[in-house]
């Protein structure tokens, strides 16, 4: 199965909340101007960090949380979209997946 997380804001520093497959899951987005790129921080439902620093990109798969198996990855929703501070909300969606089902 996949699940679709819609990314909630535009602002370039904000936090959501999931259950995915079962799991609780802190999203931290975290835009960095100097870089030219979006962070993930990701952290479990009682907020202790799994993996802080990810670099969000539509390229290969974001994380694998060995823990559970979620898998994270970023998917464009339109065609041609290019990732930046203004399109991440607007034109790219997170989706989580069983990692073993890629198997």
């Amino acid at each position: 199965g996949m699940e679709k997380i819609t990314i909630a804001s535009s602002s370039p520093h904000f936090t959501q909340e999931h259950s995915l497959f079962g799991h609780a899951y802190l999203l931290e987005f975290e835009w960095i101007e100097r870089e030219g790129t979006w962070l993930l921080h990701l952290y479990d439902g009682l907020e202790n960090p799994i993996a802080l620093g990810l670099k969000v990109t539509d390229e290969a798969p974001i994380f694998v949380d060995k823990a559970t198996n979620v898998l994270f990855l970023l998917v464009a929703n339109k065609p041609n979209a290019s990732l930046n501070f203004a399109s991440l909300h607007k034109d790219f969606v997170l989706m989580a997946e069983m990692a073993d089902a890629l198997i």
